[in-house]
């Protein structure tokens, strides 16, 4: 084998190793946002001992987090897709940022604004609940597109896949809860977090929450260097305006460039940049959107098979809220009375909790590519309604078997983080446009914290009447009706495969590789653009269902060996337009 092979072979494998920068900042702003969404449980327990609690105040503070959420999904979603992907995925981490440091400095115990701190601590844990929901749909679109584009430009057969870049930014969210009980036992050892009494005082409360906004900031650093850096490189090298605006539009994940470019002609191209340049800094965008969203194919069939089975899973997975106690106390024996051993244990349960769910996340990200999201939310889901079965009907024998129920409370966990608690993150990305991906992805996330909140309202006076065991078995059915919702409303494969499409909506993921391949060529100088037609062809016969690759070969007949260039190149953005015509998309 030549040296040049051997350099080129190696260099195919790093890039194949290598992790999109996408899916770096998605899966850490995930990491962030799950340490600050689940620390206020045990900060709670610190101020019920410091500060007299009034009625529901402290369950107010859950609620307003999850509406808060369902706000965020939706408006940052939209944002997304009007203004850019990296540019909305900072304006919310700022948000989170800013609530968790209000979230630490709450005055105490004197009202501010005829508000006591529990309710100070409401309005903040809304702010950063709006602000955690919208990098939900934000991340998952970064991932799919970062590993999409990387996926195809570099050919590698190691490259991370759309389908596991998601799975592994989504996993990230079970470190981040992780990371909160870990907290708490190291400030637990901190000096002046506990008195001569050794009682908790107001500083470990503060410190637990004020310490969410330190990786905020360290990931809105990384995505302001991710996002920035052109401007830098451009007013070094001299660049005019307009190149500016280009690079760093071909670099932002904003949708609405690869729309302009891929739907106007050559004659058209200029028209095309300054729609893609408008779109970048928000210039009518909520118009494009609103008009895309008008002209989506098959939107509510679509749009309820990625929303109801979310919804559904959030309604039926509170039920795990209501089985933690009795695990707890078979396992880990009775609560204590002091407060402080209190909060060690309650730290140690909790460390416990979140360790158990990691192998579902660690498994998904394994075995998606090879399943495809939507046979792994049916598996789930089949999963889930036997667990649940189980335990409802072995209830209240429970207490005195401590193994058995560890492991059925880590099966539920499991059969939820390997299918829906993963895969419905996943295929509102994959299914849906690149122009109305994150406005239907960030919907769908909405849909599912509101499942949380009918879940919490319905479920705890229910159990108080029929008894936990019952409320168990009711989801178990739950998790039928959403495996049943999952068959008939989810199409295809739901997006899965190792080219990261397939199913109903593969054809959105096709046109977006081929579209990543021919914009890494225009990168190129013209004597490195060695990629032939015929190896072109290949591309697309590898992507394109075998229908729509004859379409295509039939076009591109006559001129077989020749190099790609700029007719070339028209007749790819053709034959991407064609493999996206709204007939096909669904």
């Amino acid at each position: 084998m030549s040296l040049k092979r051997r350099r080129s072979s190696r260099a195919a494998k790093e890039s194949s190793m290598m992790v999109p920068q996408g899916v770096v900042l998605a899966g850490l702003a995930n990491l962030a946002i799950s340490f600050n969404i689940v620390n206020i449980s045990l900060s709670v327990e610190v101020m019920r001992h410091l500060y007299k609690e009034v009625g529901t105040e402290v369950s107010l503070c859950a609620s307003a987090l999850l509406v808060g959420m369902i706000l965020g999904q939706v408006v940052f979603g939209a944002m997304g897709d009007c203004l850019g992907r990296e540019r909305a995925l900072i304006y919310a981490l700022q948000v989170c940022m800013v609530a968790a440091l209000g979230s630490a400095l709450l005055t105490s115990p004197a009202p501010v604004l005829g508000l006591d701190i529990y309710a100070q601590l409401t309005a903040w844990r809304f702010l950063l609940g709006t602000g955690a929901g919208g990098v939900y749909p934000l991340m998952a679109v970064i991932a799919k597109e970062s590993a999409t584009s990387t996926s195809t430009s570099t050919r590698a057969p190691g490259a991370m896949t759309p389908s596991t870049a998601m799975a592994t930014v989504f996993s990230l969210q079970g470190w981040g809860y992780l990371l909160s009980p870990l907290t708490m036992l190291v400030l637990l050892r901190v000096p002046r977090t506990l008195d001569a009494a050794g009682e908790p005082t107001a500083a470990l409360w503060r410190a637990h929450l004020g310490l969410g906004a330190l990786p905020l900031a360290a990931v809105v650093a990384l995505a302001y260097r991710q996002v920035g850096y052109v401007w830098v490189s451009v007013l070094a090298s001299g660049s005019g305006v307009e190149q500016q605006q280009q690079q760093r539009q071909r670099r932002s994940s904003s949708s609405f460039g690869t729309a302009s470019r891929s739907n106007s002609d050559a004659g058209a191209s200029e028209q095309g940049q300054q729609t893609s340049s408008a779109a970048a800094h928000g210039g009518g965008g909520f118009w494009k959107l609103w008009h895309f969203l008008r002209n989506e194919p098959g939107l509510a069939r679509l749009l309820a098979g990625t929303a109801l089975p979310w919804l559904l899973f959030d309604v039926m997975f509170y039920g795990n809220n209501l089985f933690v106690p009795r695990v707890l106390e078979a396992v880990m024996g009775p609560a204590t009375a002091s407060t402080s051993p209190l909060i060690r244990a309650q730290s140690l349960d909790d460390l416990l909790l979140k360790a158990v769910a990691l192998p579902g996340y660690i498994v998904a990200i394994v075995v998606i590519d090879h399943t495809g999201p939507k046979a792994l939310q049916l598996l789930g889901f089949s999963a889930m309604a036997a667990a649940y079965a189980a335990i409802g009907l072995a209830f209240d024998t429970l207490p005195r078997h401590p193994r058995a129920a560890l492991a059925l409370y880590a099966a539920t966990f499991l059969f939820a983080n390997v299918g829906p608690n993963s895969t419905t993150f996943v295929l509102p990305s994959t299914l849906f446009r690149e122009e109305v991906r994150a406005s239907l992805s960030g919907v769908s996330g909405a849909a599912g914290k509101l499942g949380a909140i009918l879940g919490s309202l319905a479920f705890d006076p229910l159990a108080e009447r029929w008894g936990v065991a019952v409320i168990l078995l009711i989801c178990g059915g739950i998790s039928l009706v959403a495996l049943a919702v999952t068959a008939a409303l989810v199409p295809g494969g739901g997006g899965g495969g190792s080219s990261g499409s397939g199913g109903g909506g593969g054809a959105l993921s096709i046109a977006e590789q081929l579209a990543a391949a021919l914009h890494a060529r225009e990168a190129l100088r013209p004597n490195q653009r060695a990629i032939s037609l015929p190896r072109l062809r290949r591309l697309a016969s590898a992507l394109l269902p075998q229908g729509r690759y004859a379409r295509v070969e039939q076009q591109e007949q006559g001129a077989p060996g020749a190099a790609v260039g700029e007719e070339g190149e028209k007749g790819g953005v053709r034959m991407l337009r064609q493999s996206s015509a709204p007939s096909e998309l669904v």
